[in-house]
């Protein structure tokens, strides 16, 4: 029989995770399924036996970990390494194309070779780009159908770093004059943010703000 810290070992090498499952799960032949407390981690045989308490009735209960079949399932779940990844783009699907590439590129100030009906569009914004699908295009390529938020869309935002704050208020007054609808006028924020928020003409929100004053 493994010693009280092999198998203690052998219980928490599963992590906060699979433990709070796992002790979520225990069946009370009072309540049913219950959640175990006031447990000890003891050994049966290779795996891992917890005895403690039923949390609704009190009653004594048991679990089982059978260690061959989590040793298998979750250890090869931990042997997989997460694959680096960079950033490489971020895409809003639109429903005027045309329309939308007109406002990043002659409002908004970003570059990009897009001719009049090719499906998307690509802007330059430093390392990451931002490109356009038109939505119908999107849904036939993938044969789905998705929905779309109305109005402002508060699901997400494109944000713009300045260089300071003075920048904010300039880039800001910029796009008022330019009649972009206005979101949030510029504003310092506790945290030493000076930010405003615009929106695109199907109601994204762009974000235009600096830490440096």
């Amino acid at each position: 029989m493994a010693s009280k810290k092999a198998i203690t070992d052998k219980w928490n090498s599963l992590g906060e995770i699979v433990q709070s499952k796992i002790l979520s799960n225990v069946f009370c032949s009072n309540c049913t399924v219950t959640t175990i407390v006031d447990y000890d981690v003891t050994s049966s045989k290779n795996d891992i036996l917890l005895k403690g308490k039923c949390k609704k009735c009190g009653k004594d209960v048991a679990r089982l970990v059978e260690w061959e079949w989590f040793e298998h399932d979750y250890g090869q779940k931990k042997q997989q390494k997460i694959i680096p990844k960079n950033l490489q783009a971020i895409g809003l699907f639109v429903t005027n194309l045309e329309e939308m590439v007109t406002f990043y590129r002659d409002i908004i100030g970003l570059e990009t070779n897009w001719k009049k009906g090719e499906p998307n569009a690509e802007f330059q914004t430093g390392e990451c780009k931002l490109i356009m699908y038109g939505r119908k295009d999107f849904e036939k390529m993938t044969s789905q159908e998705y929905g779309y938020p109305k109005g402002n869309n508060g699901t997400m935002e494109i944000a713009f770093e300045m260089k300071t704050y003075d920048d904010v208020d300039k880039e800001y007054r910029r796009l008022m004059d330019l009649g972009v609808k206005s979101i949030f006028s510029p504003t310092t924020m506790e945290w030493g943010q000076r930010t405003s928020y615009v929106a695109d003409p199907e109601g994204n929100l762009i974000e235009i703000g600096s830490f440096v004053k």
